[in-house]
């Protein structure tokens, strides 16, 4: 994956990617219905504060949901994506992103097709192995992910994804003022990409790399914007998260807020993802802790 541009590879490549992308929304438009997703952020009700993220030493960062149950974070130590359970209490599959370099969010694109973007470079596709079908129990054991030795029960997975393809965008980034929030609608079929600061804006990406500013964000009052999710199954809404303000915002795609929810017990969210019913909200903070609502009751 280190070497990742190549001379006249450029447009097949591009339209690979739209085939690619295509396939996925049938995918993933189908992967929820709408009787939860509340129009009122107040619905969802912290259920589990502060918890640990099994196998993240340090830097969780974003979180997608899958839609064939549980949640998918990136990370930096290790530089991996990594699976949990719908209740995020148990890691099923580590999966390995070389040549990625500071991932800072990830969105579910399809079965086995994840994306990840990194605060400086570039919005990296990679294809995932299949995960097992039945996580073995029993005692920690350490493992090797990438070039870190990690404490990871028996069972749990260790594999590395397949570079399919790459969406750059080349707008101005300050250093740790990069992107930060990715989302990917499969009803429009384009990517949204938050970034964080100096200009806090919110991009629509095509498949064919053609971009423009979506909304300025800096009128909702954040600090910052550490992460971007999808709501609704049609993406007609966004989730956006600030570590700084800890404050989660509930916006259309004219960037005006509907609805807001204050993030506590956690020291820095950065990841953000909501099931695909709609009913179970999942942040994730450094260094290595989650928060799990759930709307109605626990």
């Amino acid at each position: 994956m280190s070497n990742r541009t190549q001379p006249g590879a450029a447009a097949p490549r591009l339209l690979a990617l739209a085939l690619l992308l295509a396939t996925a929304a049938s995918a993933s438009v189908t992967a929820g219905g709408t009787a939860g997703w509340p129009s009122d952020l107040a619905s969802f009700l912290l259920c589990a504060s502060n918890q640990p993220l099994q196998g993240v030493r340090d830097d969780a960062s974003g979180l997608a949901a899958d839609p064939a149950g549980g949640w998918w974070l990136v990370s930096n130590h290790p530089l991996a994506a990594l699976r949990y359970s719908p209740d995020m209490t148990r890691l099923q599959q580590v999966v390995a992103l070389p040549g990625v370099q500071d991932p800072e969010a990830i969105t579910w694109l399809g079965p086995g097709r994840l994306a990840v973007s990194e605060e400086m470079r570039d919005v990296v596709l990679v294809s995932t192995p299949p995960a097992p079908a039945v996580a073995l129990a029993g005692a920690a054991a350490t493992g090797t992910v990438g070039q870190e030795s990690l404490a990871l029960l028996p069972g749990t997975t260790r594999q590395q994804a397949q570079y399919t393809g790459s969406l750059r965008v080349p707008v101005p980034r300050q250093p740790n003022k990069g992107f930060e929030g990715l989302a990917y609608s499969s009803t429009a079929q384009v990517f949204y990409v938050a970034q964080e600061d100096t200009p806090q804006v919110v991009y629509e990406v095509k498949s064919n790399g053609t971009y423009r500013v979506l909304f300025d964000a800096a009128g909702l009052g954040l600090k910052d914007l550490s992460e971007l999710s999808c709501y609704r199954p049609d993406c007609s809404q966004l989730l956006i998260m600030s570590q700084a303000s800890k404050r989660v915002v509930l916006v259309d795609l004219a960037g005006r807020e509907l609805s807001a929810l204050k993030v506590k017990g956690l020291p820095r969210p950065e990841g953000l993802a909501v099931s695909p019913d709609g009913l179970t909200m999942a942040i994730a903070s450094e260094p290595n802790t989650f928060n799990l609502y759930r709307v109605g009751s626990c």
